[in-house]
């Protein structure tokens, strides 16, 4: 047999096989070129038969070779699956139950047209796409920019190949979705403010708007600012166009009386659903005072910044200002280095009632995020607090407790034993006889008599 004769032979995807010969211990990778209709053959330098085929998709990949693509059937393509993902997403939005971005986000990422999904995948059978191909476009998405792309950005890219590979495996098409590659992320606390912080912010804010004073009847931009700061650090509503610049004073109602005033607020638009938040009895002030500074105001009007009808411009406007106001009180800035900004507010709330020992389920609905997102980046980094110092430290008091119990047991004990043998003795028993009466060691006997002043003998 010749040593150049094929001795293991595996067919692994359209236009893709290897096989070994024997005058080598590497596999060979064999691709079918479309474009000029020839085999090209290359060494995997791999000895074991799963990295040979890892290597061989990247062979394939990396010499831009044109597999016979043209000869996979359009319904099983990684395209054709992308269309019915976002169909199926469409569908969604269109029935109320998401948001247009849930669509318009994931297309972006599909139809980039340097180094977009379906660029590197549309054509491909979604039998052919790997783990290790999929590594390959990660480093690709890095290579034409000067600061790579942020690991939540890669997973993001991640995450929507896994929905299409995930419906190609519901339609048959696929056995099993390949390990996505992992990418490694660095996580921080969020940027907050502490409770000294937030006291400062506000009363900087406070003071701007006493000195501006209001605006043809209406509040100042400061005064507007100081209450959406407020309200914002107490509800934990998100400052983004759909919920917080979207309240109109129809969506809340107060409730409750005296100290125990809250608003339930209706967030008509939220990231994931519509719900009804809670808000801490402090969110009532700035509600409160807004509405007192508004005077004549409607239903229908706007909580914060009602005279710009363009809610997007109101946002700018509040960023803009909330910006400026931290350089100038020197809070924009956390320990980190992390600049803030009005998440922060949210990111304060979310803190806050993890500390105060609201469970993380309650704090979830609440703020319409889940509970992994809520352990992950904020009950990892719990807050230093005296409470939290209390807690840590109640397991020491308790030992020194239990050891100051203990030991004032252990002198009771003993004066008990002192007593019954010094009784004894009185009555004329002898060191050996109290010895066995009390069931005592004859040392504790004869110490407690000499401690006594009492004759042992």
């Amino acid at each position: 047999m010749s040593k150049n004769q094929k001795t293991k032979h595996h067919h692994i995807a359209v236009g893709l096989a290897v096989y070994k010969t024997g005058n080598s211990p590497f596999w060979y990778a064999r691709v079918w070129n479309a474009r000029n209709r020839k085999y090209h053959v290359r060494s995997t330098k791999c000895e074991v038969l799963g990295e040979a085929i890892d290597e061989a998709y990247l062979i394939r990949q990396k010499r831009g070779i044109e597999s016979s693509s043209a000869k996979v059937h359009r319904e099983l393509t990684f395209r054709h699956f992308a269309k019915q993902q976002m169909a199926i997403q469409q569908r969604a939005v269109n029935n109320g139950l998401r948001k247009s971005r849930y669509v318009s986000d994931d297309v972006a990422l599909l139809e980039r047209k340097a180094d977009g999904i379906l660029s590197q995948f549309g054509d491909h059978h979604v039998q052919d796409i790997t783990t290790k191909s999929l590594r390959v476009y990660l480093d690709r998405l890095n290579e034409n920019r000067q600061k790579p792309l942020s690991p939540d950005r890669q997973n993001r890219h991640l995450v929507v190949i896994g929905k299409i590979l995930k419906l190609a495996v519901e339609e048959g098409a696929l056995a099993t979705i390949p390990q996505m590659p992992r990418v490694s992320m660095k996580i921080n606390p969020k940027p907050s403010f502490s409770p000294e912080e937030l006291g400062q912010l506000l009363q900087g804010l406070k003071r701007m708007a006493d000195v501006e004073g209001p605006a043809d009847d209406k509040p100042s931009s400061a005064e507007q600012l100081y209450c959406l700061v407020g309200f914002t650090a107490h509800s934990g509503i998100r400052p983004v166009i759909s919920e917080l610049y979207d309240l109109q004073n129809k969506n809340i109602s107060i409730q409750g009386n005296g100290r125990d005033k809250y608003l339930s607020v209706a967030v008509q638009e939220g990231k994931v659903k519509q719900r009804t938040a809670i808000t801490l009895p402090r969110a009532t002030y700035y509600y409160e005072r807004l509405l007192k500074k508004c005077g004549n105001h409607s239903a229908e009007e706007f909580v914060f910044f009602p005279k710009h009808h363009d809610r997007k411009a109101a946002s700018v406007l509040a960023q803009r200002l909330f910006k400026r106001v931290l350089e100038d009180l020197d809070l924009r800035f956390d320990d980190l280095g992390q600049k803030r900004s009005l998440y922060s507010l949210r990111h304060y709330y979310i803190e806050q009632r993890l500390d105060a020992g609201v469970s993380i389920y309650t704090v979830s609905k609440n703020i319409d995020a889940s509970v992994g997102t809520i352990e992950r980046w904020y009950a990892a980094f719990p807050i230093p607090s005296n409470k939290r110092a209390q807690a840590l430290n109640a397991g020491s008091q308790l030992t020194r407790t239990k050891k100051r119990s203990a030991s004032s047991t252990t002198e009771r004990s003993t004066s008990e034993l002192e007593e019954k043998i010094l009784e004894l003795h009185d009555q004329g028993k002898k060191a050996d006889e109290i010895v066995a009466m009390l069931n005592a060691t004859e040392i504790n006997v004869k110490l407690t008599l000499v401690k006594w002043d009492r004759p042992t003998d």
